[in-house]
């Protein structure tokens, strides 16, 4: 029986990753290993997965070793780096497999299948309640990835590990936001043969500390990854001849829409937005944008006003 290796980064979850384990002990499918990188935890996270490792040895338990840079992808890095499974699941640390999360993805493989994907569900925990399935399928995979109507997360796709090895990187350990997203399209570029199962296998936890809920708040450090994460896959669709007007539009909103908000707020990081809007002109290929955008900045610094070079997007 083929071996799936579980990776899952984890960081002060301590009151949360107790059941995400439970769910992956009880799974239907026997033969995995669940590897746990922990991210400097400040809570009694390493005992809560200790409990787990003393009494069923296919938990391993690894800190993430200090010359590699701090973050989920990191973790899921080195989590890769020790594996010994010839398939590879990624996790989070507070989501939950349904008990044939792993066995029905792993029934869809085929001898050249390179990875299967199941849909999520958004599950209010609190409430007991969905928000929602996410959709994993679609004719254009590629591009409706790049807007958000495809979704797969880390935890949907089982990938081949023979596929993910020939992969020059795997997790950008500089992203941080959008970190899930650019490392599933960046196998998608690679074109990998996909099977994907219909129903919904995992709980995707909805709660305040999730990026999503982050980036509605405007944190910085989310705000900056997202911004250099949408240049990063701009230049590689130019590389790779890959024209997608959607896409260019999504950025192009984005990038108004928070240089706007951190004028309003006041927020000292607004140069930074600047040169990322300047970017995103040049791999768009659109000169007028970056002249409007760069008008609007300094109008707004100057006068404290220039909505109307933002107003579409707010």
């Amino acid at each position: 029986m083929k071996k799936i290796s579980i990776v899952i980064p984890t960081l002060n979850r301590s009151n949360l990753i107790s059941k995400t384990l439970l769910s992956i002990q009880q799974q239907s499918f026997s033969n995995w290993e669940c590897i746990i990188v922990d991210d400097e935890s400040h809570d009694n996270t390493k005992d809560v997965v200790s409990a787990f490792v003393s009494s069923d040895p296919r938990f391993k338990y690894y800190l993430r070793p200090k010359h590699l840079e701090k973050g989920p992808s990191s973790c899921r890095n080195y989590g890769y780096s020790r594996s010994t499974g010839d398939y590879i699941n990624w996790f989070d640390d507070d989501d939950i497999m349904l008990q044939d999360a792993l066995s029905l993805r792993m029934e869809a493989f085929e001898l050249d299948t390179d990875c299967v994907v199941c849909p999520l569900t958004h599950w209010n925990f609190d409430l007991q309640k969905s928000l929602g399935i996410t959709t994993v399928t679609s004719n254009d995979l590629i591009s409706e990835y790049l807007i958000g109507r495809v979704i797969f997360f880390v935890s949907g796709p089982i990938w081949k590990k023979s596929f993910l090895e020939k992969q020059p990187e795997l997790f950008d350990p500089d992203i941080r936001n959008l970190d899930d997203w650019d490392f599933n399209l960046r196998m998608l570029y690679s074109n990998p043969k996909i099977s994907f199962v219909d129903r919904p296998l995992i709980l995707y936890r909805i709660h305040s500390n999730t990026l999503s809920q982050k980036l509605l708040l405007k944190d910085e450090i989310e705000i900056d990854s997202l911004h250099r994460t949408r240049i990063k896959h701009l230049k590689i669709l130019n590389k790779l001849n890959i024209e997608d007007l959607r896409f260019k539009r999504l950025v192009k909103r984005e990038i108004k829409s928070n240089i706007l908000w951190v004028f309003i707020n006041k927020k000292q990081w607004r140069f930074k937005l600047l040169q990322y809007l300047l970017l995103i002109s040049y791999y768009t290929k659109d000169l007028n944008f970056g002249i409007r955008g760069g008008i609007g900045f300094i109008s707004y610094f100057i006068f404290g006003k220039g909505y109307i070079f933002f107003k579409e997007y707010k």
